[in-house]
C-alpha cells in the first residue's frame, strides 16, 4: 500500500511540473480558459508540445474561440523548432483556406518542409497533389516518386495509390503484377479498397496465378468492414460454390448485408434467392 501511495505521489509531482500534463488535466475538467493560459505561458517559454496543443485549441476551437491568426503564430513557432506535425498543420491551414486566404504555394513549401522531415501524411499529400492536378501541373511519375517515399514510412493508402497506378498504366506502362504487389501490401495494412482490389486480383487472376481460397480471405477482410461489394461477391462464391461447398443460406446472408448496404444487385440476388427457394428466405 505504501509503495503504491509512493508511486502515486510521483506521478502527481511530474504531472504538476509539466504544464502540458497539467493543461491537459484543466482541459478535461472543463476548465479551458486555465489550460489556455498554462499553455500560453509554456508556449512563450519555448515549450513544443504546448505550442502545438495551444495551435491546435486555436484552429479548432476546442474549448475556445477559433483564431487562426493565434493557430498560425503557434505552428510556425513550433515549425522554428522543427516540428514537422507543426509544419503539416500549416500546409492543411493555407491549402484549405481555413479562415485564411488559400495559398498553394504556401502549402506545398509547407508540405514540401514537412517531406524533408520523413512525414508519412506530407509525403502522401504531395503525392495526391501531383496525381490530382488541381494546384500544380499533373505529374504521375512525381506523384509515384512521393507515394513511393510515404510507403517507406509505412502509410498504407499511398500503397493503394501505387497499386492503382500500377494497374491502370497512369503515366506507365500497366503491370498488373506490380499492381498486386501494392495492393496486397496496403490490404495488410488494413486498407478496405485494396483488400478488395487483392481479392479481385486472386479471383481473377490478374498479375498472379488465381487463387480463390486468397480472394476468398480478402473478400472476407474487406467485408468485415462493411464493403458491399465483397459482401455481394462472397454470397456469389458461397451461391455457385466456387471453392467452397454450395450453401444457398450463407449466401442470403451476405447479400442480405449487401443489400443493407445498397448494393442493388445483391438485393436482385435475394429475390431471385427468394423466388427459387422460398424456405430460405423464412
Amino acid at each position: 500500500m505504501r509503495v503504491w501511495l509512493i508511486l502515486f505521489g510521483l506521478s502527481l509531482m511530474l504531472q504538476a511540473g509539466d504544464p502540458v500534463m497539467r493543461a491537459k488535466l484543466e482541459y478535461r475538467a472543463g476548465h479551458h480558459l486555465k489550460a489556455k493560459n498554462i499553455l500560453k505561458r509554456a508556449a512563450h517559454r519555448g515549450n513544443l508540445n504546448a505550442q502545438l496543443m495551444i495551435a491546435d485549441m486555436y484552429v479548432h476551437g476546442r474549448g475556445i474561440k477559433k483564431e487562426p491568426d493565434k493557430a498560425i503564430f503557434w505552428y510556425k513557432k513550433a515549425a522554428e523548432q522543427k516540428s514537422a506535425v507543426a509544419k503539416y498543420a500549416l500546409a492543411g491551414i493555407y491549402e484549405k483556406g481555413r479562415s485564411v486566404e488559400q495559398n498553394q504555394t504556401a502549402a506545398i513549401q509547407w508540405y514540401l518542409s514537412a517531406a524533408k522531415d520523413q512525414y508519412p501524411n506530407a509525403l502522401f499529400r504531395l503525392g495526391e497533389i501531383f496525381y490530382g492536378g488541381k494546384s500544380v501541373q499533373r505529374n504521375y511519375e512525381e506523384a509515384r516518386k512521393w507515394f513511393e517515399k510515404a510507403v517507406d514510412q509505412n502509410h498504407t493508402q499511398a500503397a493503394y495509390y501505387l497499386g492503382y497506378i500500377y494497374e491502370h498504366g497512369k503515366g506507365i506502362k500497366p503491370n498488373p503484377r506490380e499492381a498486386l504487389r501494392w495492393y496486397e501490401r496496403a490490404a495488410k495494412g488494413g486498407d478496405v479498397n485494396a483488400q478488395y482490389n487483392t481479392a479481385s486480383f486472386y479471383f481473377l487472376g490478374k498479375g498472379v496465378k488465381q487463387n480463390h481460397a486468397k480472394a476468398r480471405y480478402w473478400y472476407e477482410q474487406a467485408a468485415k468492414q462493411g464493403d458491399a461489394a465483397s459482401l455481394y461477391n462472397l454470397g456469389s462464391i458461397f451461391s455457385q460454390g466456387i471453392g467452397v461447398p454450395k450453401n444457398k443460406i450463407i449466401a442470403f446472408q451476405y447479400w442480405l448485408k449487401a443489400a443493407k448496404r445498397s448494393h442493388q444487385k445483391a438485393q436482385e440476388r435475394l429475390d431471385l434467392l427468394c423466388e427459387e427457394s422460398p424456405w430460405a428466405c423464412r
